[in-house]
């Protein structure tokens, strides 16, 4: 996965926090899947921060019942555990006519890389009772592209 320099200049976030003892499994190290809610969690901020909404006026703003992923991959690099310090940083990397490309990473506070991921949220709304994909706005392209 790419991420840092040479990309075109997009909106990103970034989230200091401790992992809790409930994300670690019996082996001690955070349980695979807490990433993903963490990166989950750290994109609804960028959104908010990035258009000045909350997740429920953005879905009452746009029309949409949220930005849900459809694709992603991780790789991961060095385990955290309970009490480690981290740094989440979600990207925008691309938006399409529906979608959103976005990479994240996670590190520890010295900057040593637990794990990135690269995902495609679509910008989601209800047409007849069924989730459906729908063009993302002008002023949301132009606010997560920088």
């Amino acid at each position: 996965m790419y991420f840092g320099s040479g990309a075109a200049m997009s909106f990103e976030h970034s989230t200091r926090r401790q992992i809790l003892f409930g994300e670690c499994d019996a082996a001690g190290i955070v349980y695979y899947p807490r990433y993903f809610e963490m990166f989950d969690a750290n994109t609804s901020a960028m959104f908010s921060a990035a258009l000045g909404l909350s997740q429920h006026e953005m879905e009452e703003t746009f029309g949409i019942i949220g930005c849900p992923m459809v694709k992603t991959s991780a790789n991961f690099h060095s385990p955290a555990t309970y009490g480690d310090d981290v740094v989440i940083v979600s990207q925008v990397m691309s938006i399409g006519i529906t979608s959103i490309t976005l990479q994240s990473r996670i590190t520890h506070s010295d900057g040593k890389l637990v794990v990135e991921t690269e995902d495609i949220r679509v910008w989601a709304t209800k047409l007849n009772g069924k989730i459906a994909s729908k063009p993302v706005p002008d002023l949301v392209r132009s606010r997560l592209l920088t």
